[in-house]
């Protein structure tokens, strides 16, 4: 075993040593290391277990294939829940888990061995020497890799669609026959490459004559729907399915990891192969094991989906909590893990924390190096705890990252290195620094007001523990104590312009410029003005730095704005495309672009610049919550949803995201969870009609007319204005015409038809061409017994189709 699978062996000794030790001194421990569902088989796969486990014959050998009834299930299932045909008899090999699979693959592809004789020829690839993993890697998939022993191992990076195709394009242009595998959904992060994706490296490795295999353990466990399945992107060749092979397990979507029951479908010469290796090695799965996972198959959606549900709740809530504590992460995508790096503040790495964690918080988890040396700061969480035991165990984790937090800041101000967050701890500690005393001790002013800068920005990173008139303070006692630096000039006029003094910044700016003459004062000067909306000033400014450096990607981006809000958004477009062309991975130029294109209705060119700031930046808001709305707009509600969610997940508080969220959700038919963002919307801004609106169509629509009333009925003044006649209704006013009508037809339903009449008679006033209102009005006379009066209504009516 190399190095590398040593280490790796040997963080998850620890991790066993730690909670020995923390048992034997008495705690209790919450197991978040490994993915060991904690949820119950359904009732269906225990009862046919059962069941067939009283039959005598069911205890005798079984075939090495699986049997036929199992395998039917499993081609009905890709059938239904992946859309591929798959044949029962020649392409699927039931395995004792994605464990037995996984090595039994490798050992197959990798030997010289009798076990293609009389299949058709696979060429000259095999025996193949070469694999390629995707990092961070499932530690299953390196040990079995390292138990073979005749691969070259090599890794691509598998956190992003792009740069594993970059990746695996580059492994693959030498020509080398290569095993790759895949991972999607992948452990630990989450990650669901995309059906382009899998085509694409389909088609790299089948001209190359390799293999590609994908785990697929959380293929029925994408949060937003199943993932795509690696057989849907086969192109075909000389088989069916020719060099791709796909692991299927029962283990978690169905909560049974303990039953062994997996399979590998695809390649029907490889599964050949495999089926007459398994005939060497074992005899299969248990029968009434089988016979129990089969029925678990044929109800795959009704048992899987709840379960889904259930691990998607438990990821959102680990990730609130441990963001909120610093940790960084991208929202998975599927599984029943959450992947986390710690905050960069955190002064140990995974290992440590971990240990700490076992020992001082008795939760256990699994530090990132068991996945790959280079992610020593990352960690993995096991959602297999109920929802309550997980936000303890995460509250848990946020308390140790905090407490070292403090141990560090304690000791850094017992050193002098960092000053205390209180007004005369801070103005104490910088004259300590920065009196000539100091200076003296420090041979030197510049290293000593150098000190001081550093103290500045420590201080600035504080957040809210400081207020801003005690930075500003400290900030002015900085310049005084160090007159000659520009660096503490500059960062008091980012300070001051972040907090909405731009005339201040810029004094600030301009004297740093002053002293030391640098590009990045006159850029931040010019951005004031820009804030002041003095456009020429600053105009003049971006002109003279392009002078000096034509394609300084800021200024372009200044030029950009200055030009967008002068009513010239196709100039501004080419600017913005010149400072991405000079920088494509700077979040802010991409994302500015893709607002121009979406406010110039170039849908698919501002969807793909909100793709590339996610991939770049995955939690960029703005890129989220925009791209979700154009991809609703395109009727892409499962996508639109997604980034929704992950945006919701960035920002709870926001309400905007809660509307657009229930919107989606109201349009999809899913009206319990558009009731939901609705109400979380209200709660975050109770005076906002729309949400109020919104959420009393959706209870209309569940016929909940007592809540419709009970939730518009304070909002019936402004339901009943009228409405000034303009050719265009702002959005305000549709909003309350929409209330109007909901309103008008609660009070029909309860029978409260002067109510109704009022309310609808208005909605018609202030919209003519809209039917509904006079729909209403019709049957709210005919129910009163007003005949002729719904006449006369209908009469209107017909008139207005007629036009």
């Amino acid at each position: 075993m190399s190095r590398e699978g040593e280490q790796r062996s040997e963080i998850v000794e620890e991790l066993r040593s730690w909670c020995r030790e923390a048992r034997e001194a008495g705690s209790g421990l919450f197991d978040l290391s490994m993915i060991n569902p904690d949820m119950s088989p359904a009732r269906e796969l225990l009862d046919r277990f059962i069941e067939a486990s009283l039959k005598p014959n069911t205890h005798r050998y079984t075939a090495a294939r699986g049997l036929k009834k199992l395998r039917d299930a499993f081609q009905e299932l890709y059938r239904t829940r992946f859309g591929v045909e798959v044949e029962s008899n020649d392409e699927i090999c039931v395995m004792l888990g994605a464990k037995d699979a996984t090595y039994q693959i490798m050992s197959v592809l990798s030997a010289d061995s009798t076990l293609f004789d009389g299949e058709p020829s696979l060429g000259d690839a095999l025996p193949l020497r070469r694999m390629l993993l995707p990092s961070p890697t499932y530690p299953a998939l390196l040990t079995a890799a390292k138990l073979i022993g005749r691969y070259e191992i090599v890794f691509y990076r598998g956190e992003s669609d792009a740069e594993a195709l970059e990746d695996i394009t580059e492994v693959l242009s030498d020509g080398v026959p290569t095993l790759v595998v895949l991972n999607s959904p992948n452990n630990p992060t989450g990650k669901i490459f995309s059906s382009q994706t899998l085509k694409e490296i389909v088609a790299l490795v089948q001209l190359q004559r390799g293999v590609v295999i994908n785990d697929f353990v959380y293929g029925e466990m994408g949060y937003e729907g199943v993932a795509p399945s690696l057989l849907s992107a086969s192109t075909g060749g000389s088989v069916p399915y020719d060099g791709v092979l796909e692991i299927y397990s029962m283990s978690k979507a169905y909560s049974i990891p303990g039953w062994r029951v997996g399979a590998v479908v695809g390649d029907r010469r490889l599964v050949a192969a495999l089926a007459k290796r398994k005939s060497y090695t074992d005899y299969g799965t248990f029968s009434p094991l089988q016979i129990g996972a089969a029925s678990g198959l044929r109800s795959s959606k009704a048992i899987t989906s709840p379960v889904t549900e259930t691990y998607a709740r438990r990821a959102a809530l680990v990730v609130d909590v441990l963001t909120e504590a610093g940790c960084s992460v991208s929202p998975p995508e599927g599984g029943a893990s959450v992947w986390l790096k710690l905050p960069e503040s955190y002064p140990l790495d995974a290992s440590a924390f971990a240990r700490a964690l076992v020992l001082d918080a008795g939760v256990v988890i699994l530090p990132g190096e068991a996945f790959g040396r280079e992610y020593a700061r990352h960690f993995r969480i096991a959602l297999v705890q109920r929802e309550s035991v997980l936000r303890e165990c995460a509250e848990r984790m946020a308390g140790v990252l905090q407490e070292r937090a403090s141990e560090q800041h304690r000791s850094a101000v017992g050193a002098g290195k960092v000053v205390s967050l209180f007004g005369l701890a801070l103005f104490t500690a910088l004259h300590l620094v920065c009196s000539p005393g100091a200076v003296a001790a420090e041979s030197g002013g510049e290293r000593s007001c150098k000190r001081a800068v550093t103290v500045v920005q420590r201080l600035d990173e504080a957040g809210e523990q400081l207020g801003v008139a005690a930075k500003e303070a400290l900030y002015e006692e900085a310049i005084r104590l160090c007159p000659e630096m520009s660096e503490i000039r500059y960062n008091y006029g980012v300070f001051l312009s972040t907090n909405g003094d731009p005339s201040g910044a810029r004094e600030q700016f301009e004297q740093s410029c002053q002293q030391e003459d640098r590009r990045e004062c006159r850029l931040a000067i010019a951005r004031t003005y820009l804030s002041e909306e003095n456009y020429s000033e600053a105009q003049q400014l971006y002109d003279d730095i392009l002078k000096q450096e034509p394609l300084n990607p800021k200024a372009l981006q200044g030029l950009a704005v200055i030009q967008e809000r002068s009513g010239d958004l196709t100039k501004a477009s080419e600017l913005l495309a010149r400072s991405v062309a000079v920088d494509p991975r700077d979040p802010v130029a991409l994302f500015n672009l893709g607002a121009l294109y979406h406010r110039k209705k170039l849908r698919s060119e501002a969807l793909a610049q909100y793709e590339k700031v996610l991939a770049v930046k995955p939690n960029h808001f703005g890129a989220l919550f925009y791209g979700a709305l154009l991809r609703l707009e395109g009727g892409e509600f499962l996508e639109g949803v997604r980034l929704l969610e992950r945006a919701a997940r960035l920002h709870p508080d926001n309400p905007e995201v809660y509307r657009a969220l229930g919107n989606a959700q109201e349009r999809r038919g899913r009206l319990q969870k558009a009731e939901l963002a609705f109400r979380r919307a209200l709660d975050l801004e109770q005076g906002d009609v729309a949400s109020r609106v919104n959420l009393a169509i959706v209870l209309g629509r569940l016929q909940r007319t007592a809540e419709v009333i009970e939730i518009l009925e304070e909002t019936k003044p402004e339901l009943l204005q009228k409405r000034k006649r303009s050719a265009r209704p702002t959005p305000q006013e549709k909003i309350l015409h929409e209330g109007a009508i909901v309103l008008g037809r609660a009070y029909r339903k309860r029978g409260e038809a002067q109510l109704a009449e009022e309310l609808l008679l208005r909605a018609h006033r202030n919209d003519p061409r809209d039917l509904r209102p006079l729909q209403e009005l019709i049957q709210v006379s005919a129910e009163a017994g007003q005949h002729d009066v719904a006449d006369s209504y209908r009469e209107q009516l017909q008139v207005l189709q007629s036009q």
